[in-house]
């Protein structure tokens, strides 16, 4: 029997690469539900958003970001034009994570990072920061 004239089975159908971007989805799922507790202490404590709307943003922002991020990754792949909207969302929601996540780890030290003003121990300043940021997830559904 020819190579030709085998019947192909599903798995010799899907190819590395679809496997790989269902990887990176799996990937990028799992980083936003870790970042979603962090942007919201960060609308909690610097929005000074009051209890569940603290939540409402978080959600609001993570959704255009993942969206955003979800429109850019399959027009790179099918060649499209990407407009000047999305890439303005996926921008500012990559700004958005940013910030909260570099908040998490590094508390308000961070802006001393940025100006280049940082004279700390580095494993003290997260140590203070881990405890700060656990406790806050405590209260995060109250």
């Amino acid at each position: 029997m020819k190579t030709a004239d085998r019947p192909t089975r599903w798995y010799q159908k899907v190819q590395l690469y679809h496997l790989v971007v269902v990887g990176a989805y799996i990937v990028f799922g799992c980083n936003m539900a870790i970042s979603y507790f962090h942007a919201w202490e960060l609308f909690s404590q610097v929005g000074h958003f009051p209890k569940w709307f603290a939540h409402v943003a978080v959600i609001a922002f993570d959704t255009v970001f993942a969206l955003a991020n979800i429109v850019v990754s399959i027009g790179i792949m099918k060649r499209v034009d990407i407009g000047l909207r999305v890439w303005f969302c996926f921008v500012f929601g990559l700004a958005m994570t940013g910030w909260a996540n570099v908040r998490a780890s590094m508390g308000d030290q961070w802006i001393s990072l940025v100006t280049g003003q940082w004279g700390g121990d580095i494993t003290s300043g997260m140590g203070i920061t881990h405890i700060r940021t656990v406790d806050s997830y405590s209260t995060c559904f109250d």
